[in-house]
């Protein structure tokens, strides 16, 4: 029932108005004030959905009271009543803010409830949709401080790419202080695929990093819809995670120390195997020289031994050294599977042994099928999957690797009958940080594995029973052969005689790379350090130089600079201890045309000359 506050000074206009209300089957409630005092008195105390002013009252007229209730915060819908000739009158109280006017004809009692009516919900309405609004204002205000405040950028893309909101955040990033839409965003984000034009195309979500202003940033684009489902623009959310991702470098170096750590003793064990061959046939030849047989025999096997220290410190140099981008190659499954069980079975065996237990390997090579990856890369992911296993079998069992064919995947499955994984945590294993192995492991073993796997876009799985043992399994593509030309190929028997320089403060290295030459007829001059070598090319002419790369004064990086200068056609071999690892155009940079690893064998050098001298 709605309740009306009739403001009328003549009572028997005020009892007929009232009763024409009251009888409606609209359900009025009405109380009457019968001046301008009243009135005002009565909205002070009384709650009223409409208020009906006749305009002829005493002391103040009907537009003076509506004034008034202008003036205070009372809000209701006015509806004034006016004399026969009041027409002008009542249109000027409408601009003063009443609802409507009803002339006092002879129907006017009949009108008044249809009029009230309509005013009511009319003001309800609006009353209703103001709330809304405020509402809507208020969540808007709330939204675009969030956005201004929030501690990632966030950036609105029209379909021209070009931008149309940036939070505060995001100008700090991307260094925008011009006009927004002069910023096409596909320039910022390097977009050379095109990943935010098939966004608005196919309306899905994508995550990508780039780096911008010596900053590396996470990127998520969202695509915002219409109504008839197509895509109205792209909102774009930016994360500085450069700190992360030095941090995670820093992380997962540590976790490949840890795991040498863990590998320490029996890769000591490796040399001590490889320092007692060598020690011991040393001796027996200096014992008895002219036993030539003995000689040669001890000779072969010292040979074999220092080999496989050089294999050792490389494959320790490899697994230590921190990640970077390398181009992929072709690769069969089966050789990354044996230099994995090769490089872990200091830990599997020979520390195991050690502490009392006994942990079985077995290997099934069943596919023969090629990938292409970077073995580096590949191999430490396998050995972080093998150590997890190894760690699972703390009293011992059987660790079994396989490789077979799946579809258009190799896949390569680890399998231990250890502890098993809990089913509650078995979704986690892969994330970063997550372990459950106490302090002092920082769980990022299998994370990096995963990130690596991602790279080579392939997949990994893991199936697992409590107290029965765990499997993961590697998918790997087939490795797609493209046709290349044929080159033509050089023997070394075809190439001419060199007149070689070799700089190198090891006078061991030194002479022996010397004598190594000369035995196949190359003319070698020698020099101690690199200002010497420099000086030496200066006064003669030398087909190749082979420099040392870490020398006193200046390194071999310098020397080969330096060489350039004075004849560009000379070639540049550097001999490294290092492990460096360069890529083509990274030589290129640095004026060298090869790279010899030490420890090196005669047949490495004779070809790295016959090419050079091709």
């Amino acid at each position: 029932m709605a309740s009306i506050l009739l403001v009328e000074d003549n009572d028997d206009h005020a009892i007929l108005a009232q009763a024409a209300l009251s009888s409606s089957n609209r359900m009025f409630r009405v109380e009457r004030a019968a001046s301008a005092d009243e009135c005002l008195e009565m909205l002070g105390n009384g709650d009223y959905d409409a208020i009906v002013l006749d305009y002829s009252l005493p002391k103040k007229s009907g537009l003076e009271i509506l004034q008034d209730i202008q003036n205070t915060p009372y809000d209701a819908p006015v509806v004034m009543i006016t004399s026969h000739g009041d027409e002008q009158i009542a249109v000027e109280a409408m601009k003063r803010g009443a609802y409507d006017y009803v002339s006092k004809s002879d129907d006017y009692l009949a009108k008044l409830p249809l009029v009230l009516q309509k005013a009511i919900e009319i003001h309800e309405m609006a009353r209703e949709r103001n709330q809304l609004q405020s509402r809507i204002q208020k969540s808007e205000n709330t939204l675009r401080s969030i956005f201004e405040n929030v501690e990632v950028g966030i950036v609105e893309i029209q379909k021209d790419c070009s931008i149309s909101y940036a939070n505060p955040r995001a100008r700090h990033y991307l260094k925008i202080a011009d006009d927004l839409r002069k910023v096409d965003i596909r320039v910022l984000f390097s977009d050379k695929e095109g990943v935010i034009e098939r966004s608005f195309e196919t309306g899905e979500s994508v995550r990508f990093e780039v780096n911008y202003n010596s900053r590396q940033f996470s990127i998520a684009i969202t695509a915002i819809r219409e109504t008839d489902d197509n895509v109205k623009h792209l909102v774009a959310v930016l994360m500085d995670v450069t700190e992360q991702r030095k941090l995670q470098l820093q992380l997962t170096q540590s976790e490949r120390i840890g795991a040498l750590g863990r590998m320490a003793s029996g890769v000591a064990h490796d040399f001590n195997n490889v320092l007692a061959a060598i020690l011991g046939r040393t001796e027996l030849m200096i014992m008895n020289p002219a036993d030539t047989g003995e000689v040669e025999k001890g000779l072969r096997i010292v040979h074999k031994a220092a080999l496989e220290g050089a294999d050792t410190v490389r494959r320790i140099q490899e697994f230590t050294r921190v990640a970077k981008q390398k181009e992929f190659k072709k690769l069969q499954v089966g050789d990354i599977v044996h230099d994995a069980v090769r490089m872990t079975e200091p830990r599997w065996k020979d520390q195991s042994q050690r502490d009392g237990i006994k942990i079985d390997v077995s290997v099934e090579i069943n596919s023969r099928s090629f990938i292409a990856g970077s073995i580096t890369d590949l191999r430490e992911a396998l050995i972080n999957i093998m150590f997890n296993a190894i760690d699972a079998m703390p009293d011992g069992g059987k660790l079994c690797l396989k490789t077979y064919d799946s579809d258009n995947d190799v896949c390569i499955s680890v399998s231990d009958t250890g502890i098993g994984i809990e089913p509650e945590i078995i979704d986690s294993i892969f994330e970063p940080f997550f372990t459950n192995k106490g302090v002092g492991h920082p769980g990022l073993g299998l994370s990096v594995t995963y990130g690596i796997i991602s790279r080579h876009e392939g997949k990994i799985s893991v199936s697992s029973t409590q107290h029965t043992g765990s499997t993961i399994v590697i998918k790997l593509p087939i490795y797609i052969e493209k046709k290349q030309e044929q080159k033509a190929v050089v023997t070394p028997s075809e190439s001419r005689k060199a007149n070689v320089l070799v700089i190198d403060d090891e006078e061991t290295i030194r002479d022996l790379l010397a004598n190594i030459l000369r035995r196949f007829k190359h003319s070698v001059n020698q020099a101690p350090d690199g200002m010497t070598g420099i000086e030496m090319f200066r006064s003669e002419k030398y087909d190749i130089v082979f420099t040392d790369l870490g020398m006193p004064e200046i390194s071999g990086w310098e020397v080969a600079q330096r060489i350039k200068t004075i004849n560009p056609n000379v070639t540049i071999i550097l001999i490294t201890g290092w492990g460096v690892e360069l890529a083509e155009n990274e030589l290129k940079e640095r004026k060298i045309d090869a790279v010899v690893a030490k420890p090196f064998q005669i047949n490495q050098i004779l070809e790295v000359v016959s090419e050079a001298l091709k």
